[in-house]
């Protein structure tokens, strides 16, 4: 009992001593000025941490054609890095795409974390380059074009780790030449056996070109086995790209006619069907 009266005491003793200190302006000043100090300490520690944060690089990795004519995905990588050894919160990544500064697509990524070191995210866009002017399709199809990627990245300054007094803004700009990957000739397409029609003619009919690059079919014919297309032996040019089918008229009788399909693109290439043949009686 009485090392309790003794303990009691002391409590007792000290609390009074806290009173009476506390009643002292300057113990309130002073505790107030320390509470101040280690929050512009934890102010300025979290703000240098999020204020260390860089975006390393940005990156096209490829463009691929899509199944819709004209469809193209741009997928990019932007690398993020995070020097210190904690964590960084990102509230919001943006970014716009802009092809020879035609608007092509933009996005988003939102509230993640990046972690110590380097973080590579990917992202995709997928555009049409139909809707795009004339200009910037030549130069994206036949050559190159300029790519621009631009945003920024947001952080946030939070008080304590709650309360998101600031935010800190990270814009970054990208440029690349980039093109359609069609520098080869078109593709092929595949002509099917024509058939015979009672009225010396035949229908010809032929696989699609799916080549954005697309210009015109050609349909050529000759008795030669062996012949090249050449203006003399063209029966007709189609510039529709979905029209895949030709009547042939006025062909010979009791004569073998050969065709073949030549496929034009917007640069000037070419590239030939296989050969189909017909006998006409």
């Amino acid at each position: 009992m009485g090392d309790r009266s003794v303990d009691a005491a002391e409590v007792d003793s000290l609390k009074r001593k806290v009173n009476r200190l506390w009643r002292m302006k300057w113990f309130k000043v002073g505790v107030s000025l320390l509470i101040l100090v280690m929050l512009v300490g934890h102010m300025v520690v979290v703000y240098n941490a999020a204020n260390s944060l860089e975006v390393e690089s940005v990156r096209v990795t490829e463009i691929l054609p899509g199944s819709i004519d004209g469809d193209f995905t741009v997928v990019f990588e932007i690398s993020l890095l995070n020097p210190t050894s904690g964590t960084i919160e990102v509230e919001r990544l943006t970014y716009d795409l802009f092809l020879e500064s035609a608007f092509i697509g933009k996005g988003d990524k939102e509230h993640f974390s990046i972690g110590s070191g380097t973080t590579a995210l990917d992202f995709s866009v997928t555009f049409n380059i139909f809707d795009l002017p004339a200009p910037v399709q030549d130069a994206f199809i036949k050559a190159s074009a300029t790519l621009d990627i631009e945003g920024e990245v947001t952080v946030p300054i939070k008080l304590l780790g709650f309360w998101t007094y600031t935010r800190i803004t990270l814009p970054y700009e990208h440029q690349e030449e980039v093109s359609s990957g069609n520098g080869l000739p078109p593709s092929a397409v595949l002509l099917t056996p024509p058939v015979y029609k009672p009225t010396a003619s035949a229908d010809l009919t032929w696989s699609r070109n799916v080549d954005v690059d697309f210009l015109r079919y050609e349909v050529h014919t000759s008795k030669d086995p062996m012949f090249v297309p050449t203006e003399g032996t063209m029966l007709v040019a189609i510039e529709d790209q979905n029209v895949m089918q030709y009547t042939a008229s006025n062909l010979q009788h009791l004569s073998t006619h050969y065709f073949i399909v030549r496929v034009y693109d917007k640069g000037g290439q070419h590239t030939d069907s296989n050969r189909a043949s017909v006998f006409i009686p």
